[in-house]
C-alpha cells in the first residue's frame, strides 16, 4: 500500500476510518479515496504558490477566521484523540482554500494563514506538508500555531463589502456597529482603499450585521 498510494495516503486513510479505540476496517475504496483526497491538496497548493506571485492584495479578515477555528478544532481533536474528527477538518480546510484560490488574489494574510495550516496537517501527512512548506520558503523554526482567541468569538458578524452593487471584500467584527462605526473600521483596514481613492463617495447603503454597499463615481 505505501508503495502504490505512499505513506501519507495510508495514514491519512487509517486515521479517517475509525477513533482509536475502534478496529479498522481496511477498504480499498478507502484507501483510494485517501489517496485522491491528497492529491487534491497538491494541486491546491500549487495554485496558492502561484497566486503568492502576484500582487499584493488587502488583509481578507475571513482568511484569519477561519485559520483560527480550524487550529483550535484540531487542538481540540489531538487532545482528546479524535483523529478522525480531525480527518474531517481537513476537508473543511480543503473547501475553505479552494474557494480562496478560487478568487485569484494574493491577500497578504494568505501566505501566513496557509502555513499554519500546512503546519497542523503535518502530523498527518508530514511528506506533503513538508514539501508545500519548503516549496513556499519555510524549511526551518516551524512552531505550532498559537490560537488567536479574539478570532474566536462566536458573536461576530461577518460583514460583506460592496462597492455599487459588487462584492469587494468581507470584514468579521462585532454586533451592533452603526454605519459610521462600520464606514471608519473598513476605511482603517484598508479593506477596499483603491475605489476610495480612485472615486467619490456618493452614498452608503447599510444592512445592519450583513453588508455595506458603497455607490462610488
Amino acid at each position: 500500500m505505501i508503495d502504490k498510494y505512499g505513506a501519507d495516503s495510508v495514514r491519512f486513510f487509517i486515521l479517517a476510518d475509525s477513533p482509536p479505540e475502534r478496529d479498522i476496517q481496511w477498504s480499498d475504496d478507502g484507501m483510494l479515496s485517501s489517496f485522491k483526497f491528497i492529491q487534491k491538496m497538491w494541486d491546491l497548493s500549487e495554485k496558492i504558490y502561484e497566486i503568492l506571485k502576484y500582487k499584493h492584495e488587502d488583509d481578507n479578515e475571513k482568511i484569519n477566521f477561519f485559520t483560527n477555528q480550524i487550529i483550535n478544532k484540531i487542538n481540540q481533536s489531538l487532545e482528546k484523540f479524535r483523529y478522525n474528527v480531525m480527518i474531517a477538518n481537513f476537508y473543511e480546510i480543503y473547501s475553505f482554500f479552494r474557494k480562496i484560490a478560487e478568487e485569484k488574489k494574493n491577500y497578504k494574510n494568505l501566505k501566513e494563514n496557509f502555513k499554519n495550516i500546512l503546519i497542523i496537517m503535518s502530523p498527518v501527512i508530514p511528506h506533503f506538508a513538508n514539501e508545500c512548506l519548503v516549496k513556499l520558503g519555510y524549511n526551518e523554526n516551524l512552531n505550532w500555531p498559537e490560537v488567536d482567541n479574539k478570532s474566536l468569538n462566536q458573536d461576530k458578524k461577518l460583514i460583506v463589502i460592496q462597492v455599487n452593487g459588487k462584492k469587494r471584500n468581507t470584514l468579521y467584527t462585532k454586533e451592533d456597529l452603526n454605519e459610521k462605526e462600520l464606514t471608519d473600521l473598513i476605511k482603517r483596514k484598508l479593506l477596499i482603499s483603491k475605489y476610495f481613492n480612485e472615486g467619490k463617495l456618493i452614498k452608503t447603503i447599510y444592512v445592519k450585521d450583513k453588508l455595506i454597499n458603497f455607490l462610488i463615481k
